[in-house]
Order: C-alpha cells, then structure tokens, then sequence
C-alpha cells in the first residue's frame, strides 16, 4: 500500500537518508531514539514536507498527530466530526474509550488523556486505508492504551497503521512489524 524508494530528507541537516521500506496491510512500529526521524517519515508519507526519493501511496490516509490538534472553542464531538467521520463508529468508539459523557464539553474543559482519546476517535473513526499514528498512547493510562490497541488490531486486519512509538511493549502487544530508524 505504500512503498518507499531512495527517500532523504534535509533540513539544516540530513534527517533521512536513502529509506527503502514497503508496507502492506497490518501493523508496522517505528522505533528510534529520538531526532532520528520518525515523525519526519510519517509527515514524508503524508505529502507534508518536501523529500527527494518516491514515496508511492495507495489509498486514502488518516494522520493522527503526536499533538491532539483539537480547536479549543469546539466540543470534542465537534472536534471528532470535523474531519467526517463514520458516526456510528465515531459514538462507538467514545463509548468504549470512555468519552461519552464528555461529548458536550469545549476541548479546553478536557483532561489531557481525554483530548488524546478525543484525537484518537476522530483518527480512527475516518474509514480510509491507512493510519498514521504519531505517539498515539502518549497520556493514556494502561486501560485506555490497551483499549486504542485492541481497536488498532481488529482494524489491522484489512487496513494499514504504521505508528511511531518509544515503547518497546508496543511491538508485541500490537503484534507489529518492527521499523529500526
């Protein structure tokens, strides 16, 4: 569904340089210290830098951001149906993360783990071919990240998530594809 060839990537300095990686369907992890580039690859992906090399994308892309990204003034089911989302799914999924009853709250009113889940329904309730996570367990609790988790492997399935993490545990519990930078 997405296969790179030769991609670089410069800033002030070299960020990426001749990444050759294929993904197909399932779960891939990107993993590296940080500066090493993972975030830059998910925005190569996306078409929101400039790169030389090829980058062939088949398929629609949803982008979860590391920031939450949510407009303040908005409620966070406001915010999850900005970018039209499925809403039997999108109410699903606030169902099962646990952010129902906060439905009518302005973003700005919203705990840090619940604007994370807020973004992480409006990224996941888009139906498209490919997820691009950025950090996506960053302020969850156990109980929630394993919920997020669970979502992403019945999705993995038939859809592609590549995500950048720092934690290791990711890898198996997701039962991904592991991605050295």
């Amino acid at each position: 569904m997405i296969k790179i060839k030769n991609l670089t990537v410069k800033f002030e300095k070299t960020i990426l340089e001749n990444i050759n990686i294929e993904f197909n369907s399932g779960v891939y992890c990107i993993y590296a210290p940080s500066g090493r580039g993972k975030t830059t690859l998910l925005n190569a992906i996306a078409g929101l830098i400039k790169y030389k090399g090829e980058i062939s994308v088949n398929g629609k892309i949803s982008y979860i951001f590391q920031e939450d990204r949510l407009l303040n003034w908005l409620s966070a089911k406001q915010n999850i149906m900005l970018v039209e989302p499925d809403e039997k799914t999108a109410l699903e999924y606030m169902n099962y993360l646990g952010i129902t009853e906060f439905q009518d709250k302005k973003a700005q009113e919203l705990s840090g783990g619940m604007k994370r889940r807020c973004a992480l329904v409006r990224g996941l309730s888009v139906d498209t071919d490919i997820y691009l996570l950025d950090e996506p367990f960053r302020a969850l609790d156990k109980v929630n990240a394993q919920k997020v988790r669970d979502i992403i492997n019945e999705m993995a399935t038939t859809k592609l998530f590549i995500i950048v993490t720092h934690n290791e545990e990711d890898f198996e519990l997701l039962n991904a594809k592991k991605i050295l930078l």
